[in-house]
């Protein structure tokens, strides 16, 4: 059996880029005559200049979102035949800051984050406080931040997104907020 997996929402490095907040990988177990079966009842026959069907061009119309929309149907009343993951991008930059500070300073003082998922709370409560707290232009600065830092990691890109966090906890529009960069602060 041959394992196909494809993507929606590839923005390459820019995981912030704001028409594209998610990222979609989906893959099946179908086998070939099977999945050219599904395509030829719900999509139709491929266009002779294309070598697969593409949906940025299947929705162009009313009758590709359809076949589309038929194709998506068949699909998932094929029990156990297909599967997919969708990451929101922002929430995926800042579990990345929690998994890769926070996290570790925390487990160095004897306190596993992982147990409980204590993690995924740690990130969900960072992720909706700071967002409804300091406003999402800000929130962005900070993924921002973190996700530059995170693609370069050196001394200079460190103190920038230290500096940064800083300057966030020192102008944060709520009292609360200046306890929730501290947690970062801390684990820099």
């Amino acid at each position: 059996m041959n394992v196909y997996l494809d993507e929606s929402g590839f923005t390459g490095d820019d995981l912030l880029q704001s028409d594209q907040r998610v990222f979609v990988c989906a893959s099946t177990t179908l086998e070939t005559a099977d999945a050219q079966a599904l395509l030829d009842a719900t999509i139709g026959p491929l266009p002779q200049s294309a070598t697969e069907h593409k949906h940025s061009r299947l929705v162009r119309t009313p009758s590709g979102q359809a076949r589309v929309v038929a194709f998506i149907r068949e699909l998932a009343a094929t029990p156990k035949k297909a599967a997919y993951f969708t990451t929101f991008k922002r929430f995926a930059i800042l579990a990345k800051l929690v998994d890769n500070w926070i996290e570790p300073a925390m487990f160095e003082t004897g306190y596993d984050l992982y147990a409980n998922a204590g993690a995924r709370a740690m990130a969900n409560m960072l992720y909706f406080c700071l967002q409804g707290f300091e406003g999402e232009t800000r929130f962005d600065e900070l993924l921002r931040s973190y996700h530059t830092f995170s693609r370069n990691y050196t001394d200079a890109g460190y103190q920038t997104f230290l500096n940064d966090v800083e300057r966030f906890q020192a102008s944060a529009r709520n009292p609360q907020s200046v306890d929730l960069y501290g947690y970062i602060i801390v684990a820099l």
